[in-house]
């Protein structure tokens, strides 16, 4: 069923039932697949796409890796909301950064996840090193919890790992202290 030189990276299944496939290198592109045809051509975006997540609305958020001065590692996240039709309601650079083991596609696809209500989380961690749950709204205004806790050896947890939120909400993460790894649970207030 792949197109002729997509390169397929990301699989998501869209609000309307589809698969929505995030192809390409230089150029991402964006194709819809169905059992009953061939997939669409898609949507042309700008430049390298390095994740994608469905949101209830028929649109997706976007990540694309990004040179992040003042961070170690040095890389975070370029997200966006881009339409079927390829509009791009939303850009914005997130100065959340990951671990270094996990600064390429694939495990950063991991590390981000959308919510019942389309808005999108993230686990990592800014400037001041210190792991907590980030919420993007779709007008691109972040929220952040509080740290994450401290393991039984007394570091600072670390994020880690795949982060999931329930349908009432509540984030779950992977995260370590260097000696063991925990899963952490945030319900936010409300």
């Amino acid at each position: 069923l792949v197109r002729p030189g997509a390169l397929p990276h990301v699989v998501v299944l869209g609000s309307d039932g589809a698969i929505w496939v995030l192809e390409g290198s230089i150029t991402a592109n964006i194709a819809r697949y169905t059992a009953s045809g061939p997939p669409s051509p898609g949507t042309s975006t700008y430049g390298r796409r390095d994740g994608l997540w469905a949101r209830p609305d028929g649109t997706f958020w976007w990540s694309q890796l990004r040179y992040c001065g003042g961070l170690i590692p040095s890389v975070c996240p370029r997200l966006g909301i881009i339409t079927q039709s390829g509009g791009l309601p939303l850009n914005i650079i997130l100065p959340v950064t990951y671990p270094e083991i996990l600064s390429s596609p694939g495990p950063l696809h991991l590390m981000l996840t959308t919510a019942p209500d389309g808005t999108l989380w993230i686990a990592g961690h800014e400037k001041d090193g210190i792991s907590r749950f980030f919420r993007v709204d779709t007008d691109g205004t972040v929220d952040r919890s509080s740290a994450f806790p401290t393991g039984t050896s007394g570091a600072q947890l670390q994020a880690e790992g795949p982060i999931a939120i329930t349908p009432n909400g509540t984030a779950w993460a992977v995260a370590a202290d260097g000696a063991t790894t925990y899963v952490v649970r945030f319900a936010p207030l409300g």
